[in-house]
């Protein structure tokens, strides 16, 4: 059994064996992954409307994200969130709801 040694608090403690680990790992890692990611449409503004007017004007608050200081990005997208989560419920209702009622 290994012994424990008594190490100040104030010396670093390097105990990670890194003699095993390839150099060659990060070679291992595809060109595409350190490429730009593209925009979306939606932020470009390039994006087709769906037909779906309360879709469409959560997509056009969302591409506006583009103009505004990134701490304002967090509640449009909240928004479009909640928007489009609401959207869906009432499809869902609307298509499972028995017809003539």
């Amino acid at each position: 059994m290994d012994e424990q040694q008594d190490v100040p608090f104030d010396e670093p403690v390097d105990t990670f064996d890194d003699s095993d680990v390839s150099d060659d790992v990060v070679d291992e890692v595809p060109d595409e992954a350190a490429a730009p990611v593209p925009v979306p449409a939606a932020q470009s503004g390039g994006l087709e409307p769906t037909g779906n007017s309360e879709v469409d004007d959560v997509l056009e608050s969302v591409g506006q994200v583009a103009d505004l200081e990134t701490a304002e990005h967090v509640e449009i997208y909240e928004d479009a969130h909640r928007r489009l989560h609401e959207t869906l419920v009432t499809a869902v209702d609307e298509q499972e709801r028995p017809h003539g009622r």
